[in-house]
């Protein structure tokens, strides 16, 4: 038996936005989730299908490969796409894997 525990953490703007933000809560909420990746053996990078990756989503993808945490990637969203098939998921999903890489 194992215990496991889960940390929702707050979304990440540009780091640029938060440090000319006046926001302390936002400023101290992007501290945390940042340590909860580096702390973390898995995170999950939550994309939005409607956006597409962000830059702000490699800089967290690579935030973790710095760390050494493993990282998987959702996609949210994609139901606003009701056309979409089996088929576009695994294009999107090959077409996301190879942006990552680059």
């Amino acid at each position: 038996e194992r215990d496991y525990c889960f940390i929702d953490t707050a979304g990440l703007r540009k780091l640029a936005s938060v440090q000319g933000s006046r926001d302390v809560i936002e400023r101290l909420s992007v501290k945390q989730s940042l340590r909860s990746i580096r702390e973390s053996d898995v995170t999950v990078l939550l994309l939005d299908a409607a956006m597409g990756p962000t830059k702000q989503d490699f800089r967290i993808a690579e935030e973790c490969q710095k760390h050494g945490c493993a990282c998987v990637i959702a996609v949210n969203k994609w139901d606003i796409f009701p056309e979409n098939t089996y088929e576009d998921m695994l294009d999107y999903k090959e077409a996301l894997l190879e942006s990552m890489r680059n």
